[in-house]
């Protein structure tokens, strides 16, 4: 870092927003979490057990950030006044509930003995790597190929017009031309 001043000045900026203040709080709440759960055990991989205080506390923040990512899809769906958004929202809604809820949902399953416990290691970071990279799959598949989305988004062509309400969403330059 060559210019101190210049990071304090950004982070100061970042500060003036709240949802950078959130995500900041997350990040180093995340870290704080791994740190504690090192002093457990000093394996790497005891973090990923979940089976002590740090690890039970951020299956409990994802369950929250899951129910505030819920609520928040929910409000932006009731508001908006196109169906063919509505669905790709319900559709966005599930695909992300499942992300936020995978973890913890399988983290219980794991503490109620289903699985030997001299498996349940492997068996979790497995299941939990298939979930988590399914869910990511489907987000990425619902932002790049889903058409409810496409014909929304303004990277998706350029050129073309949307009857939105009776709002016309258009190209820039087509309404400069006239």
């Amino acid at each position: 870092i060559r210019d101190p001043s210049g990071v304090l000045r950004i982070l100061l900026l970042l500060l003036k927003h709240p949802s950078a203040v959130i995500m900041l709080a997350i990040l180093f709440g995340n870290a704080i979490l791994a740190q504690w759960g090192r002093t457990y055990d000093d394996d790497f991989d005891a973090y990923h057990a979940f089976e002590h205080l740090p690890g039970r506390i951020l299956l409990c923040l994802r369950c929250l950030l899951g129910a505030v990512f819920l609520f928040c899809t929910t409000r932006t769906k009731s508001n908006c006044p196109a169906v063919a958004l509505q669905f790709f929202l319900s559709k966005f809604s599930v695909v992300g509930i499942t992300w936020f809820l995978s973890l913890p949902v399988l983290s219980w399953i794991m503490s109620i003995g289903i699985v030997p416990i001299y498996r349940r290691h492997p068996v979790m970071s497995f299941v939990s790597a298939v979930s988590q990279s399914s869910s990511l799959a489907c987000m990425a598949w619902l932002f790049s190929f889903d058409n409810s989305f496409m014909r929304y988004s303004r990277v998706s062509n350029e050129n073309a017009t949307i009857e939105l309400a009776d709002l016309t969403i258009g190209n820039h330059n087509s309404n400069n031309n006239n």
